[in-house]
């Protein structure tokens, strides 16, 4: 059964019973409760760069999440020698060092108005790719 028009970000109860033209067979119910998903973000990141803190560690700069429809921060996903392609999963936390397809999450920016962060414990002499993606 798939029930539709519900409201984004929601806690919905629900109970299921067996029943059958008016009878109902079976009184022990299967109750539990799911929250709808949030809308996606509806575009990314204006800008987004990078400066050299020193030889293990880089500043990453970028434009507010609040600059952004339904966006409360940003996921950083990190990879040595090519761009990330992973997606983080709807309905899914992510922490810091946890794997997203081929690549590490290498910051969760919580605060929407944070322009910047600062990714340390990196090799020297390595090149290193980033991709900044808003979640809500």
């Amino acid at each position: 059964m798939v029930v539709t028009s519900l409201s984004p970000a929601t806690n919905y109860y629900y109970a299921v019973y067996e029943y059958n033209t008016g009878n109902c067979y079976n009184m022990s119910e299967l109750i539990g409760s799911r929250i709808t998903l949030s809308p996606e973000p509806l575009s990314h990141a204006v800008s987004f760069t990078s400066s050299t803190v020193s030889a293990t560690s880089l500043q990453l700069n970028f434009s507010p999440a609040s600059t952004i429809t339904n966006a409360y921060g940003y996921i950083i996903l990190q990879k040595t020698g090519s761009t990330p392609a992973g997606l983080p999963a709807d309905g899914v936390s992510y922490s810091v060092g946890n794997t997203i397809g081929d690549a590490t999450v290498a910051a969760i920016i919580s605060n929407n108005s944070l322009t910047s962060t600062t990714i340390s414990s990196l090799s020297h002499n390595s090149n290193y790719y980033f991709r900044l993606i808003p979640y809500n």
